[in-house]
């Protein structure tokens, strides 16, 4: 992912293509870009006036308001069309950190629309594999102590840590995903997922609720 590389086409902004050329159209060539990234501390606002305008992407493609935080990566928070003018449809100018952690707040455009599973910053990790996953219904809990013997050891000396996620939302399974709740997380040794409860007391928003255990390089 890149910043956003322009070129002024006939008076109009165009996003330039992977190749170097001029998209002229929504094509699946297009870079999906960064046209904003805030970090915001717990019960801060960030204000998108500036971005209300005409002009701010290339027309008719789609921009995306991600938040990325330890632990949760590449949630969907709001998402819509760009007009014929370059305007971010519908993009409301002030958005809140309610979490209780810091996060970045990347705002994203691209031409197509695939939601990437994705992070811009260095100190949120992507998966690198999924070592199960199921899905649970609300109120109850995946029976790990079941479950870890039909997984472990996974792929021992491959992977060094792991993430558990519930309420996860496939765009596309297994690369796309617009949603996903932090859990839980851990150590991996020889394949054995350290610390990895039996079982787990999380509120889940869907019913079902799909949960994955994600591990990390």
């Amino acid at each position: 992912m890149t910043q956003i590389a322009y070129q002024t086409d006939g008076g109009i902004k165009k996003l330039l293509t992977k190749s170097g050329g001029l998209c002229t159209t929504c094509c699946s060539a297009c870079e999906n870009t960064l046209i904003s990234s805030v970090k915001v501390s717990p019960g801060n606002t960030l204000t998108y006036t500036g971005l209300q305008g005409d002009g701010i992407a290339p027309m008719a493609g789609y921009w995306r308001l991600f938040a990325n935080r330890p632990g949760v990566y590449g949630w969907l928070i709001d998402s819509n069309v760009v007009t014929a003018s370059g305007r971010l449809a519908s993009l409301w100018s002030k958005y809140t950190n309610s979490s209780l952690v810091t996060t970045y707040f990347d705002l994203t455009f691209s031409c197509d629309g695939v939601i990437y599973l994705y992070t811009f910053h260095s100190d949120i990790e992507a998966p690198i594999n999924f070592a199960w996953g199921g899905e649970i219904t609300r109120g109850q809990s995946p029976d790990f102590a079941t479950l870890k013997p039909t997984f472990e050891p996974y792929m021992p000396g491959v992977y060094s840590s792991w993430k558990l996620f519930a309420d996860v939302v496939w765009e596309s399974y297994p690369d796309y995903i617009t949603h996903a709740e932090f859990v839980d997380s851990g150590l991996m040794y020889n394949g054995y997922f350290q610390a990895l409860q039996d079982t787990y007391g999380f509120g889940t928003r869907y019913n079902p609720s799909t949960w994955v255990l994600a591990v990390y390089a």
